[in-house]
């Protein structure tokens, strides 16, 4: 594979100039900076990344740290987190987990920390992973996604407990008194706020907090919250 030096002899320019043109550096003529591409597209070099990041201490990669996938939250959410990480020009690396535990969480993020990551997102909003994370005490930037964060670990998430609180409001004022809740997961943040977001709206309005039926996110346990709900609603907030 040509080196860096190499296009710096055939440019006739030296290694630090080709460094600069590869990084888009500003103090480049045009002249000189056309020899330089040329050089680099006659040889076909391309640049080592992995050197590289032995020098910068940068490896322009983000470690995404995940689990269930099949679902359409998380695989979209994968799919915003990898287009803003291209937008700002970095990859990603992903981590899915079969199943989520401590072991699993300290392995896959043990291979981020050997491909020298700039950074940690993870999409795992259970309850154990936030505390899993602040163990590890990692020397670089992580953001749980879908939880509130903690003294060492960055939270985004969507307001899920304010959401299903004006879900509620909006069918009491349409009249509605028997108000049930196809909940998600409780082990998952989302889940959990969203069920006590449905509850505390019931007990401020005085109405009966008896119809919360369990579900896994899929459509099948969806459909059977649903035909267990029929009988005995008159309004349902998933």
């Amino acid at each position: 594979m040509p080196r860096l030096e190499d296009v710096a002899d055939r440019a006739g320019v030296s290694h630090q100039t080709v460094s600069r043109v590869i990084n888009n550096h500003p103090n480049v003529s045009e002249s000189t900076r056309a020899k330089v591409e040329a050089a680099i597209a006659e040889l076909g070099y391309r640049r080592n990344t992995a050197a590289r990041s032995l020098v910068t201490r940068r490896s322009q990669t983000i470690g995404v740290l995940a689990s269930e996938l099949s679902q359409y939250g998380p695989a979209n959410t994968l799919l915003g987190v990898e287009q803003a990480a291209r937008n700002a020009g970095y990859f990603v690396s992903i981590a899915a987990l079969r199943e989520v535990g401590r072991d699993a969480i300290s392995d896959a993020v043990n291979h981020f920390m050997d491909q020298a990551v700039d950074g940690i997102a993870v999409l795992v909003p259970h309850a154990d992973t936030l505390l899993a994370l602040e163990e590890m005490r990692l020397p670089v930037p992580v953001v749980a996604v879908g939880s509130l964060g903690s003294s060492s670990v960055s939270g985004a998430m969507v307001d899920q407990r304010r959401g299903a609180e004006l879900a509620v409001e909006h069918l009491i004022s349409r009249g509605h008194r028997r108000i049930g809740h196809i909940a998600g997961p409780q082990d998952w943040t989302d889940g959990s706020e969203r069920a006590e977001g449905w509850r505390e709206a019931l007990r401020a309005a005085d109405l009966a907090d008896d119809l919360l039926v369990q579900g896994d996110w899929s459509a099948g346990s969806g459909y059977e919250a649903g035909r267990k709900l029929a009988a005995d609603r008159t309004a349902i907030v998933i």
